[in-house]
């Protein structure tokens, strides 16, 4: 009765913390990264995956932008369903047959946002981020009880996972990875059951998970793949050649059910030059940029997951000089058998997208990362329960302290902190002419939370269109001046970014010659582009 009590106590205090942090962090999440609009665009137009596709534009990825003037409900049309639009998931579907992702997450969000139809805010994905998050903790505890049954470890390898920026990073982000991890430790949990109670029910729902898996993350495969393969080799060790045949029928039913439902994943794989089969297979065969992935992605893991990599130097360290140390340690397995076969193909398939992946972000491994939290919370209990329960009680508060504070102290990825400063200042503005010149859509996309602000938009290649001359008149007293695509994001030195600012300026200068306007001031340089005011 007593453990009971001191168990609804821990979770419901670890509840509390969570639920704060992830308040702390989605208060001030302030903007939204290219592929997040992304993410609501092509969740929410309808039959309209970019917006290069309006007045006329190029109906392809990446297509040309028009030159025309967009209105203020175009673009909200873009991001939120409208009466008519909502729950039709054809269109989600059409909107992902010209995209580079499976359309499962899409699905899942235009629902939510179909429950408020013209509304477009961080809170909808969020909201269901959360969902997914709590869903993914469960599966985690339930994963933890089925490999120690005891839920003091379980409960640690959830904080340690729940507390830490590269979580917050994955549920704050609106993207499909955090989808992605519920399914992987959903997989995870299935085969770990399947270890010790093998039955052909659960053999489905596996290939069950990996189809859903496989319809919302290509990169999904790279784990289920060698996890499938791990334990089928289990199998056939034993020599249980039925059960490995009733395994292996659903989980390869699995992978082949998603290019029956969704039969254009191949030309996905081969519609963009950094997105493709192609160059997945120069990555892999590039032999010199192999360390380089790898070593990059640890680095960035290292700041993101502090307490869990400092529980990893301390496994790695306590293997290498095991031999030599004293005491029951000498003889204590760190990582039992049962653990590995879960947690091994994990950390490889860290290495594996690591070399593979078109760009060298942590958010492609993110769906691993609460496997990794499994085997270090794993490694440290198999320490920690050779030493007296006073020590290992007082290092498991400090443990835990650490990686509550880390957690609530280091701000996550993309939080666009100052984003709300820059909508204030342009909602003063929110009647004056509006003039976007861009290179690209990516830029342009990136910059719709802002363009929202306003009536119309005129949208021009460069400061020599016709149609700008024809807009620009001159009859506002004001007039905002979006310039974005000439790759500021990619600059990382103040001087680069001078450089950009200056050009940006001149053609800012031109406008304002242009349109009779007498001053120029840069109000914002963001991610994609800088934001000008000219003012008569």
């Amino acid at each position: 009765m007593q453990e009971i009590k001191k168990k609804k106590r821990a979770v419901a205090l670890f509840v509390i913390v969570l639920i704060c942090l992830c308040g702390w962090w989605a208060v001030r999440k302030e903007g939204f990264f290219l592929d997040e609009i992304y993410s609501y665009g092509l969740a929410n137009s309808s039959y309209v995956p970019f917006l290069s596709w309006l007045h006329g534009g190029e109906q392809v990825a990446n297509g040309k932008l028009p030159e025309a003037v967009f209105t203020q409900s175009e673009f909200l049309n873009y991001v939120a369903p409208q009466g008519s639009t909502r729950f039709d998931y054809a269109s989600v579907y059409y909107n992902q047959t010209q995209d580079v992702h499976p359309p499962l997450f899409y699905f899942l969000l235009h629902t939510v946002c179909s429950l408020f139809p013209g509304s477009f805010t961080k809170w909808t994905g969020l909201g269901m981020n959360f969902v997914l998050l709590g869903g993914t903790l469960a599966a985690l505890y339930a994963l933890g009880m089925e490999l120690f049954a005891d839920w003091k470890k379980a409960l640690f390898v959830c904080a340690l996972y729940a507390f830490n920026r590269e979580m917050i990073s994955n549920v704050t982000m609106v993207r499909m990875y955090m989808l992605m991890t519920l399914l992987t430790i959903l997989l995870a949990l299935l085969v770990a059951k399947s270890l010790r109670r093998p039955s052909v029910p659960k053999y489905l729902l596996i290939g069950v998970t990996i189809y859903l898996g496989m319809m919302t993350q290509y990169f999904f495969v790279v784990y289920a793949f060698l996890l499938c393969a791990a334990y089928d080799l289990y199998l056939m060790f034993r020599r249980e050649w039925k059960n490995a045949a009733a395994f292996s029928l659903p989980a390869l039913a699995g992978v082949g059910g998603m290019p029956l439902t969704f039969p254009c994943w191949y030309a996905q794989l081969h519609s963009q030059d950094t997105v493709s089969l192609e160059s997945t297979a120069n990555n892999l065969l590039d032999l010199a940029q192999y360390p380089k992935g790898p070593l990059e992605l640890i680095g960035w893991s290292i700041v993101g997951f502090a307490v869990g990599a400092g529980i990893m130097a301390v496994l790695t360290l306590t293997k290498l000089g095991q031999r030599w140390l004293p005491g029951k340690l000498r003889g204590t397995t760190l990582i039992p058998g049962d653990v590995k076969l879960i947690t091994i193909p994990a950390l490889a398939a860290f290495l594996v997208i690591a070399v593979i992946s078109p760009y060298k972000s942590l958010r492609y491994v993110y769906h691993l990362q609460p496997l990794e939290a499994l085997f270090c919370g794993c490694g440290l209990f198999s320490i920690l329960d050779t030493l007296r329960a006073g020590t290992r009680k007082r290092i498991l508060q400090i443990v835990c302290l650490a990686m509550v504070v880390l957690a609530f102290v280091i701000e996550p990825e993309r939080m666009y902190s100052g984003t709300y400063k820059i909508d204030k200042e342009l909602e003063r503005y929110s009647q004056a002419a509006c003039v976007d010149i861009t290179g690209d859509l990516g830029s342009f996309t990136s910059g719709v939370q802002e363009l929202l602000k306003f009536q119309e938009v005129c949208v021009v290649p460069d400061d020599s269109s016709e149609l700008l001359v024809q807009y620009n008149t001159g009859e506002n007293d004001t007039l905002v001046l979006f310039i974005g695509g000439r790759g500021l994001w990619q600059f990382v030195t103040a001087e680069q970014v001078e450089q950009i600012t200056a050009q940006n300026m001149e053609t800012a200068w031109n406008v304002a010659r242009q349109g009779g306007y007498e001053d120029v001031s840069l109000l914002a340089t963001q991610e994609f582009e800088q934001i000008f005011v000219l003012k008569k």
